[in-house]
C-alpha cells in the first residue's frame, strides 16, 4: 500500500519551499504536489518520511527553486515573451539579410550594399540590445550591469567595424582594432563565461545560432574585401600622378624636338620614338582593358567603380597575350637603349627600370601574380611602367640631341 504524507508533513514541505524562495502560489502548489508524490513513492521502500524527504531534497540544489520560479514568472509575462519573439525575429531577419548581402557582394550583384547595411543595422540596433536585456532579465542572480553593457559594446564594435570595412569607410581599421580589444578584454572573460556556466547544456540557445550565422556572414564578406578604402585611394592617387607626369614629360619631349627641328631627328631617335609609342600604346590597351572589365572604358581611373575587384587583369592582358608581348617589347627597348647610351650610370638605371623584362619578377612586374591583385593595383603598376618608358625616352632623346 502506498504511504501518504500527513497534513503536518504537508505544512512542513510548504514552509520549506517558501524558505527556499518559492513564493509564487501556483508554482509552490505544483512543487508541493510533485515532492509529495516523490516522497510517498520512496516511503514505500523506506517507510520513513524523514529519510525519504531528506534524500529527495538533498538531490535538488537550493538554487533550482528560485531559478524555476523566476523562469515561470517570465513565461507568464506576456510582454517579456513578446519581446523574446521580437528579439529572435529581428536576429533571424538580420542574419538572413546579412548572409544574402554577402552572397550578392561576392557575385557583384546590384543592391548588395543596401541589403548588407540593412541586415547589420537590424542586428546592431535591434537584435543585440534586446537580446542582452532579455538575457539579463532571465538570470535569477543578476550579474553586474557592466557585463551585458560590455557584451553589447564589444559586439557593436565588431559589427560596426565590419560594416566600415565592407563599405570602405575611413576608420575601419581603428574600429576593428577597438572591437578586438574590447572583445578579448571585456566580453569574453566577463560575459561569455558567465553565459555558458548558466546555460543548459542540453538546450541550444537560438541567440548563439543567430550570432554564429552573422559571424559567418562577416567572415564571408571580409574574405571578399580585396583592399581597404585607404589602399584604393592611395593606389588611385599614385596612378593619377603618374598619368599627369606622363603628360607633362611627353609635352616636354615634343617641345624639345620642335626646338631642334626635324633635321635633328635621325634614325636612332626615330627608332626610340617608334618603340616608345608602341610600348605606350600597349600599356594604354592594358589600362583600358582593366576598365573594360568593369564596363567603364574611357572613364578616368578616379571615377571607376569596382576598383577593388579581382580577376579583371587576366582578361585585360593575360588571356590575349598582351602582357607577354608588352614585356618582350620592353626587353627589346631596353637592349636597344643600352647600345645607344654612353653614360654607364644611365645604362644601369635603364637596366634597373626594365629589370622585369628579363624575368626578375621579384624586382619588378610579374603579370601572372599581379593578375590576382585588385584592378587599381594593376592600373597603378602599368601606369608606373608607362611612366618609366616616357621618362627614359625623354632622357635618351635629350642625350642624343646634346651630342649632335
Amino acid at each position: 500500500m502506498l504511504a501518504e504524507v500527513s497534513d503536518n508533513q504537508l505544512v512542513r514541505i510548504n514552509k520549506d519551499l517558501t524558505k527556499k524562495g518559492v513564493t509564487y502560489g501556483e508554482l509552490r502548489e505544483d512543487l508541493l504536489d510533485h515532492i509529495c508524490c516523490l516522497v510517498e513513492e520512496d516511503m514505500t521502500e523506506s517507510n520513513d518520511f524523514e529519510s525519504s524527504y531528506g534524500r529527495i531534497m538533498s538531490e535538488i540544489d537550493d538554487s533550482v527553486f528560485p531559478d524555476l520560479q523566476h523562469k515561470t514568472i517570465l513565461l507568464l509575462d506576456k510582454k517579456f515573451q513578446k519581446m523574446k519573439k521580437v528579439t529572435y525575429a529581428l536576429g533571424l531577419t538580420g542574419a538572413v539579410l546579412s548572409i544574402t548581402g554577402a552572397i550578392f557582394k561576392t557575385q557583384h550583384w546590384p543592391g548588395a550594399s543596401i541589403i548588407m547595411m540593412l541586415g547589420f543595422m537590424i542586428i546592431i540596433m535591434g537584435f543585440l540590445p534586446l537580446y542582452f536585456i532579455g538575457s539579463y532579465k532571465e538570470q535569477t542572480e543578476k550579474p553586474k550591469i557592466i557585463y551585458p553593457v560590455i557584451g553589447y559594446l564589444s559586439l557593436f564594435f565588431v559589427f560596426t567595424g565590419a560594416v566600415f570595412k565592407i563599405m570602405h569607410w575611413p576608420g575601419a581599421a581603428i574600429m576593428l582594432r577597438v572591437s578586438v580589444i574590447v572583445l578579448l578584454v571585456g566580453f569574453l572573460p566577463l560575459y561569455v563565461v558567465q553565459i555558458f556556466k548558466r546555460s543548459v547544456k542540453s538546450k541550444v540557445n537560438p541567440a548563439y545560432i543567430i550570432m554564429l550565422l552573422v559571424g559567418i556572414s562577416i567572415v564571408l564578406i571580409l574574405s571578399r574585401v580585396n583592399i581597404s578604402k585607404d589602399g584604393i585611394d592611395r593606389y588611385t592617387e599614385m596612378a593619377v600622378q603618374y598619368e599627369e607626369t606622363i603628360f607633362g614629360v611627353s609635352r616636354q619631349t615634343g617641345d624639345m624636338l620642335d626646338s631642334y627641328g626635324n633635321s635633328a631627328i635621325d634614325a636612332e631617335m626615330e627608332k626610340v620614338i617608334s618603340m616608345t609609342d608602341a610600348i605606350e600604346m600597349q600599356a594604354d590597351q592594358m589600362l583600358e582593358g582593366l576598365k573594360a572589365g568593369v564596363d567603364q572604358e574611357g572613364a578616368e581611373i578616379e571615377n571607376v567603380e569596382g576598383r577593388d575587384k579581382r580577376n579583371i587583369a587576366a582578361k585585360a592582358y593575360l588571356e590575349n597575350g598582351l602582357a607577354m608581348n608588352f614585356i618582350e617589347n620592353c626587353r627589346k627597348y631596353k637592349e636597344y637603349l643600352i647600345t645607344i647610351v654612353d653614360d654607364p650610370v644611365f645604362k644601369k638605371q635603364i637596366e634597373i627600370a626594365f629589370i622585369f623584362s628579363d624575368g626578375h619578377w621579384a624586382s619588378g612586374w610579374d603579370p601572372n601574380r599581379y593578375a590576382k591583385e585588385p584592378l587599381v593595383v594593376n592600373y597603378f603598376k602599368i601606369s608606373q611602367i608607362k611612366y618609366q618608358v616616357i621618362v627614359v625616352e625623354n632622357r635618351v632623346i635629350q642625350s642624343l640631341l646634346e651630342n649632335r
